[in-house]
C-alpha cells in the first residue's frame, strides 16, 4: 500500500496513540519521517555517510528530525524510518510526516518530491490560522500539477476556539475554501475532518473512548481505514492520474531537452562542416602551390633552358678541365636550392595536415663521357709555301678551325650531359610528385566523441519519449473512483468494519 502524506507530528502521534514524533508548537519537522508497521517501536536514522543509528527512544528524533531553535537543520541525516505497531500500519500502509508547506524553498522541494510517492494526502490545517488565499492556491497547484486527486483535510485545534459561533464560522470558512478543491474520494466519505489532536492523543493514552469520539479522532480513523480498504482494490486507478500528469510533464521536459540538444548538435555539426570545408580548401591551396613549384622546376629542368643557361660556362669548364668544380658551384648548387625549397614546402604542408612524409627528391647525376677531340689539321705544301710569304696566315686559319672543332666537341659533350641531366631529373621529379601528391589529400576526420555522445543521447531521449507516449496511449478505463449503489453500500460496510476494528484495538469505553 502506498504512503499517506501530510500527517504533522500532533496528528501522527494521536493516530498512533503515542508520543512518537517530536512535537513543538511551531513548525519544526525538517526531513520526511516514514512510519510503517513493526512489532515494536524502532527508529532508524540514515546518515549521508552510509551509517545508520537505531533506537527505541523517540528523543532521537529531536536530534535529527527537527529544526534548531534558530531554524537550522542538520545536513548529515538523509531520512528517518519509524516502525510502530498499529492496525492502520499493519495493512501495509506507510505514513509520512512532512515539513509544513512554505517553510523554505529547500523544504518545499522535499515535500513536492514526496508527494509523488503518496496515494492519499492528509493536509493538516490550524483552526487558529486557517487557509489564506495564497496557501489555498499554492496547495491546489501542488496537488493538481502532480495529478494527485485523493486527499483529505484535517482541521486541528478547534478545541482552542472559545465560542461555538466562532467554531462554526471557522468550519464554514474552511468548507468554503475546500470547494475550490476537487478531491476524488469514495462516495459517501467526507474530505474534511475536525480533530483535536492533543486531546485525542491524551484520550488514547488514557483509553477514554468517549473523549476519543469527542476529539474527532475516531471518526477520522474509521474513514481513513475505509479509504485504505477501497484503495487496495483500485490502487492502479488511483495512481494513474499521477502517472499520466507526471508522464506528460516528463515528455514536455524531454522534448525541451531534445530541442536544446538538437540545437547544440546542429551547431557542433555546422562547426565541423565548416572546419571540413576549410580543411579541404587548405589542402587544395597546398596542392596548387605544389603544382606551381613543380611546374616551375620542370621548366627550369627543360633541356633547352639548361643549355641556354649553362652551356657556355660548362663548355669552358670542360675545356679547362674544371667541370667538377663547375658542377658543384653552379649546376648542382642551383639545383639543390630548388630541390630544398620544394622538399621544405612539402614537409611543411604535411605537417600542416598531420601527415608523415617518407619521400625525398633524389636526382642522379649523369656521367660525362670522354670528349673525343678532332685531330690537328695538317697544312698542304701550297699552304706551307704560302705561309712563307703571308706571315703564317694559313697556319692561323687552320688553328682557328681546329679550335672551333674542339669547341664544338666540348659543347656537344656538355649538351649531351645537360640533356641526360634534364631527363634523369624530370623522371625523378615525376616520381616524387606522384608520391607526395598522394599525401596532400584531405582526410575527413572521424566525428568527435562529443557529437557522437549528443547523437546517442538524442536517440535515447527520443526512444524514451516514444516509450512514455506509448504508455500514455494505454490509458486505464477507470481513472478515478466511480461508485454505483452497490459500491456505496460497500463503503458503508467498510466503515462499520473499520469502526469495529478500531474499537477492538482501543478497548472498551471505561468512562471519563
Amino acid at each position: 500500500m502506498g504512503a499517506y502524506q501530510g500527517l504533522r507530528s500532533f496528528l501522527a502521534d494521536q493516530v498512533l496513540g503515542s508520543r512518537v514524533l517530536p512535537v513543538r508548537s511551531i513548525r519544526s519537522t525538517r526531513i520526511p519521517i516514514h512510519i510503517s508497521y513493526g512489532k515494536d517501536l524502532v527508529i532508524t536514522v540514515y546518515l549521508q555517510s552510509g551509517e545508520t543509528i537505531s533506537s527505541n527512544d523517540p528523543d532521537i528524533l529531536n536530534q535529527f528530525a527537527i529544526l534548531s531553535p534558530k531554524g537550522h537543520r542538520r545536513d548529515d541525516a538523509e531520512r528517518v524510518e519509524v516502525l510502530y505497531p498499529h492496525p492502520i500500519l499493519i495493512k501495509g500502509v506507510e505514513l509520512i510526516d512532512l515539513p509544513g508547506t512554505n517553510d523554505s524553498n529547500e523544504l518545499d522541494v522535499i515535500i513536492k518530491d514526496q508527494l509523488l510517492q503518496c496515494d492519499l494526502v492528509i493536509q493538516l490545517l490550524n483552526a487558529n490560522q486557517p487557509f489564506s488565499m495564497d496557501e489555498r492556491d499554492t496547495l491546489n497547484e501542488w496537488l493538481s500539477e502532480r495529478g494527485i486527486r485523493s486527499y483529505v483535510f484535517v482541521l486541528n485545534r478547534m478545541n482552542q476556539i472559545s465560542t461555538v459561533s466562532d467554531r462554526i464560522e471557522i468550519y464554514n470558512h474552511v468548507s468554503s475554501c475546500l470547494q475550490y478543491f476537487k478531491p476524488q474520494l469514495p462516495k459517501g466519505l467526507p474530505c474534511l475532518f475536525c480533530v483535536d489532536a492533543l486531546p485525542a492523543l491524551e484520550a488514547k493514552q488514557d483509553k477514554k473512548i468517549k473523549r476519543m469520539f469527542l476529539s474527532g479522532i475516531f471518526r477520522f480513523e474509521v474513514n481513513l481505514l475505509t479509504i485504505i480498504s477501497l484503495h487496495k482494490n483500485v490502487i492502479a486507478e488511483t495512481r494513474l492520474p499521477i502517472v499520466l500528469i507526471m508522464a506528460q510533464k516528463a515528455i514536455a521536459y524531454l522534448q525541451a531537452k531534445v530541442q536544446t540538444l538538437s540545437d547544440q548538435l546542429a551547431t557542433a555539426e555546422n562547426i565541423r562542416t565548416l572546419a571540413i570545408r576549410q580543411g579541404k580548401q587548405e589542402v587544395e591551396n597546398l596542392r596548387k602551390d605544389l603544382d606551381h613549384r613543380i611546374n616551375t622546376y620542370k621548366e627550369w629542368l627543360a633541356a633547352s633552358n639548361l643549355i641556354s643557361e649553362f652551356q657556355v660556362d660548362a663548355t669552358h669548364a670542360l675545356e679547362n678541365k674544371r667541370l667538377d668544380e663547375w658542377q658543384r658551384n653552379k649546376l648542382l648548387h642551383v639545383n639543390d636550392k630548388k630541390i630544398n625549397a620544394i622538399e621544405t614546402f612539402v614537409q611543411k604542408a604535411c605537417n600542416k595536415i598531420k601527415t608523415a612524409n617518407p619521400y625525398s627528391l633524389v636526382i642522379t647525376e649523369p656521367v660525362i663521357l670522354n670528349t673525343t677531340l678532332p685531330g690537328r689539321t695538317s697544312r698542304s705544301f701550297g699552304q706551307w709555301f704560302g705561309d712563307i710569304f703571308n706571315g703564317g696566315e694559313n697556319r692561323l686559319l687552320l688553328d682557328q678551325e681546329d679550335e672551333r672543332a674542339r669547341w664544338m666537341a666540348y659543347k656537344s659533350s656538355i649538351d649531351s650531359y645537360l640533356l641526360a641531366f634534364s631527363l634523369s631529373s624530370l623522371t625523378a621529379l615525376g616520381d616524387y610528385y606522384e608520391n607526395v601528391s598522394k599525401l596532400l589529400i584531405y582526410k575527413i576526420p572521424p566525428e568527435p566523441k562529443a557529437i557522437l555522445d549528443m547523437r546517442n543521447e538524442l536517440d535515447r531521449l527520443q526512444l524514451l519519449i516514444t516509450e512514455i507516449g506509448n504508455c500514455l496511449s494505454q490509458k486505464s478505463k477507470r481513472s478515478n473512483f466511480i461508485f454505483d449503489a452497490f459500491e456505496y453500500f460497500e463503503t458503508r460496510i467498510l466503515i462499520i468494519r473499520s469502526w469495529i476494528a478500531l474499537r477492538f484495538y482501543h478497548g472498551p469505553y471505561r468512562g471519563p
